[in-house]
């Protein structure tokens, strides 16, 4: 269900029929660490379960999450001329560890990060082969079933130490990132992946919990 830190996964069915999936995220540092910090692990965003035209299990972040959704900070599509869409998105600046983004490349290879005053806090490569797509995420690598050789969809969610990465809607990668961003988080891609965005959108998000940051 997960390439990453996800566990003990279970379902229910929603008030319209949906299949809801729930997961725990568990940590990932030693266990000197969470203790002395006083708390471990954390609930992933709920999903919702469907199967595809092919028959594959798809899987999308629950539409009620959307709400948590502040401040939309960018919003990039094909119709974007190349030197406002570089301005756009250097512009974006993700408070409080907690923010989405959502966006489309075209074929081909992409890599992006996301960033604080310190260097990459967060991410992605992704190279397609004739049999595999490889995601590389921060040290996580990952081989997965060629999607085929057009647009790839994903969508990321930040929030503390937490990423959820989706791709595709048929792979999620959850990570635990660690280490307090030195100021505020930004994007960091090349100029050739700036032009391979079909689209992007971000948004900052208003945390579910107000001390959620206490390491």
């Amino acid at each position: 269900m997960d390439h990453g830190a996800y566990y003990a996964q279970k379902t229910q069915l929603g008030a319209k029929g949906e299949r809801i999936l729930w997961g725990w995220i568990p940590e990932t540092r030693p266990k000197e660490e969470f203790s002395a910090a006083g708390w471990a692990g954390c609930m992933a965003l709920p999903r919702v379960l469907s199967l595809n035209e092919k028959n594959e299990l798809e899987m999308h972040i629950a539409p009620q999450a959307e709400s948590l959704r502040g401040k939309k900070l960018a919003s990039v599509s094909p119709a974007t001329p190349s030197e406002i869409r570089a301005k756009v998105l250097a512009a974006i600046e993700i408070e409080n560890v907690a923010g989405e983004f959502a966006w489309r490349t075209a074929a081909g290879d992409f890599s992006m990060s996301v960033a604080d005053d310190g260097g990459p806090w967060w991410s992605l490569g992704a190279e397609k082969k004739d049999s595999a797509t490889v995601l590389q995420v921060n040290e996580k690598r990952i081989e997965i079933a060629a999607l085929g050789p057009g647009e790839m969809d994903f969508r990321l969610v930040l929030d503390g130490s937490v990423t959820e990465l989706f791709c595709d809607s048929l792979h999620v990668l959850t990570s635990r990132i660690y280490r307090k961003p030195t100021g505020l988080l930004r994007l960091q891609l090349a100029e050739a992946d700036v032009a391979r965005l079909r689209s992007l959108h971000a948004w900052n998000l208003r945390p579910i919990s107000t001390d959620r940051l206490t390491t």
